[in-house]
């Protein structure tokens, strides 16, 4: 059972000893996604895009692991990064997309992941 299954069925169960060892031992990601989610949210509902983003990120490592694709590999953030800048390049010359660049970005990544796992896995 992937982290975002396990935890919300913690949470269903109001299993507090458990959610609380877990948020103990993983204070590091909890400090982590909350700095992503204050620079995300620039300095406005920081706890809002804290849960945002540890819902997306855990739902996105089940979905990964229930298919059985690779996400988190060298040759994947390879290609993701490499292709990344040469996207960066482009948005910055489209004036439209430069409002957009969460969306862009974010596509980017999920369309990343299916041409690796289905072309070069």
């Amino acid at each position: 059972m992937g982290i975002f299954l396990e935890f919300a069925s913690h949470l269903l169960a109001f299993d507090l000893g458990w959610i609380a060892w877990f948020i103990l031992t993983n204070l590091h990601w909890v400090f982590a996604f909350i700095m992503v989610g204050y620079f995300f949210s620039e300095k406005k509902k920081t706890m809002v895009f804290f849960f945002l983003i540890i819902g997306v990120v855990w739902a996105i490592n089940d979905l990964m692991q229930i298919i059985g694709w690779t996400v988190y590999v060298g040759a994947f953030f390879g290609i993701l990064y490499i292709s990344r800048i040469a996207l960066a390049a482009f948005i910055e010359d489209v004036p439209y997309l430069k409002t957009k660049i969460m969306v862009v970005l974010t596509l980017h990544f999920f369309l990343v992941i299916i041409v690796y796992n289905l072309f070069m896995t």
